[in-house]
């Protein structure tokens, strides 16, 4: 099954060590969402919106999530 919450607003929301594997976020604001620990594998992260205070300690799956933005690459030294 896949979780479709693309556009969603996740501002400020706890996804910490949240199992989001091969979810579309496509569009959806990570704005100070804490991410921590959360699975992202295959996750479709195309055109989301985070910033300085989204927390991405210890996410894992980035590397094989789809369309991950070059500037959150470069952000996290991927």
């Amino acid at each position: 099954m896949t979780l479709d919450i693309s556009y969603a607003n996740l501002k400020r929301a706890n996804l910490s060590r949240t199992n989001l594997s091969r979810a579309y976020l496509s569009e959806a604001n990570l704005r100070e969402a804490n991410l921590r620990g959360a699975n992202l594998r295959a996750t479709d992260l195309q055109d989301i919106q985070w910033n300085q205070d989204t927390n991405w300690e210890g996410v894992q799956g980035l590397d094989t999530a789809k369309n991950v933005p070059e500037a959150l690459k470069q952000q996290l030294g991927l």
